[in-house]
């Protein structure tokens, strides 16, 4: 059959879009009997042909598993993989920032605190508006390839760095989907708090990438002086912070050095960008979901 049904996902899963050991991970199971089902891949006519499989159950009982899932319609999939997926977000979104102080850092509670002095910093309210309004101009739903490039390139920079992706449950390619979906749900009005809090997190990060740069090598003058300047912010008034802002915009970078902008502040902005997508990227998103069904099931 080419569609299975995952108990994790509460979703409709097509063949074609998944691993052999995401049968496993997504507990997906025949739509018809929900007895556990598997991947097989095999050739035909030098094409590869995917579906999905019970375990030995004898011919005349897949037969009929078969014919009920091929009646299931195109419409009652896609309507019920909205509901799941919409069901997911919110699962997610409720333990949004809770789930970066407790992944992303060693010390929830410092965490906490470092973040808050980031959000309290006036002189980078007008810069958090800026940065949101260029997120959905330049990251709307139409330019999602350009988003989902993003989300490779980023992959690939952690590739050439440490040789390996962060660890996951789920496969790069689901946590591309619910990275999608949370960054289009953050650039909602109703959601300027959470991706202020996730932009926060990640001028922090910015800071962190280049104090770890410095140990491996000679930091560029301009880096030094990015770094130097976004710790300042965080302990100036607010005229002395928007000073130090205007500053990145005149300081201009050398091309030779670095070609991805010509000024610090659009360099600082990018960056920040990049972490705030990266970050989403390898959020424990297995594990949220597993959680979330487990307590469910207690209050169920």
């Amino acid at each position: 059959m080419k569609i299975g049904y995952s108990l994790l996902l509460s979703e409709y899963i097509n063949a074609n879009s998944i691993n052999y050991s995401d049968c496993i991970n997504f507990q997906i199971v025949c739509p018809s009997c929900k007895e556990p089902i598997f991947k097989v891949v095999r050739d035909s006519n030098g094409k590869k042909l995917h579906y999905l499989s019970h375990f030995e159950k004898d011919k005349s009982y897949t037969e009929n598993c078969e014919l009920r899932v091929s009646e299931i319609s195109v419409n009652h999939i896609n309507s019920k993989n909205i509901e799941s997926r919409n069901q997911r977000l919110k699962f997610f979104l409720n333990v949004f920032k809770n789930t970066i102080y407790n992944t992303e850092y060693s010390n929830s509670k410092i965490a906490k605190k470092q973040i808050d002095k980031v959000k309290n910093t006036k002189s980078l309210d007008k810069y958090r508006q800026h940065l949101y309004e260029h997120s959905k101009k330049i990251y709307s739903q139409n330019n999602k390839n350009d988003l989902l490039e993003h989300f490779e390139f980023y992959v690939n920079e952690i590739k050439e760095l440490v040789g390996e992706f962060y660890k996951t449950s789920f496969s790069i390619e689901q946590q591309k989907k619910i990275a999608l979906d949370i960054w289009y749900h953050l650039l909602s009005p109703k959601a300027k708090e959470n991706y202020y809090f996730l932009l926060n997190h990640s001028y922090l990060v910015l800071i962190s990438r280049i104090e770890k740069a410095s140990k491996d090598r000679t930091l560029f003058d301009w880096e030094i002086y990015l770094h130097n300047t976004m710790n300042e912010i965080t302990i100036s008034s607010k005229d002395r912070g928007n000073e130090l802002i205007s500053s990145l915009g005149l300081y201009k970078i050398p091309q030779e050095t670095d070609w991805s902008a010509d000024n610090l502040y659009d360099k600082m902005s990018a960056e920040i960008s990049f972490e705030m997508l990266g970050c989403l990227l390898r959020l424990p998103y297995f594990e949220i979901l597993k959680r979330a069904i487990k307590k469910n099931k207690k209050t169920n």
